[in-house]
């Protein structure tokens, strides 16, 4: 049961026992005073029941939203997957949950790559490191003498041409 319910059907039996109360008070008094009290108050319920159906009603309409959208959903992703299935790719899907399509051999380097990372993470396998280096060579420009890199086609500073 939902906030909302739990509210109204307080507020119903919280009316309920005030019209008991007061419809055998008012009568003894006043035959007129106790129907009035018994209509408000079978007025007043009337009007917690309407609103709880109304209640009742979006819940129902936003299950069948869900629901809607969770179809659709799905035949999305199957349509997506035979269109996949048809260019001749296959699906991985990494540890984490990350998924991607690839050709057969491509799925199977993805595969021993996360096994070999599974290894590695498990102290089994050890990759050695490499180490890249790269050399850049700096040249002056003619016109300002600044130092710029050799594969520069322009100047930085000036604009000129190398």
């Amino acid at each position: 049961m939902s906030s909302n319910q739990n509210t109204t059907a307080y507020g119903v039996c919280c009316l309920f026992a005030v019209a008991i109360v007061g419809f055998i008070y008012l009568w003894s008094i006043s035959q007129v005073a106790g129907i009035a009290v018994l209509l408000l108050c079978l007025f007043v319920a009337g009007f917690l029941g309407y609103k709880w159906f109304q209640n009742k009603q979006a819940e129902s309409k936003a299950k069948t939203e869900a629901i809607r959208a969770e179809t659709e959903q799905r035949r999305e992703r199957a349509l997506f997957e035979q269109q996949q299935a048809a260019y001749g790719l296959f699906r991985f899907v990494d540890k984490y949950g990350n998924e991607k399509w690839g050709a057969p051999e491509q799925v199977s380097q993805w595969e021993q790559e996360a096994q070999d990372q599974e290894r590695i993470n498990q102290g089994v396998l050890v990759r050695e490191k490499e180490t890249i280096i790269k050399e850049i060579v700096r040249v002056r420009c003619q016109y300002c003498g600044k130092l710029h890199d050799e594969t520069d086609n322009k100047c930085p500073n000036c604009g000129a041409s190398a």
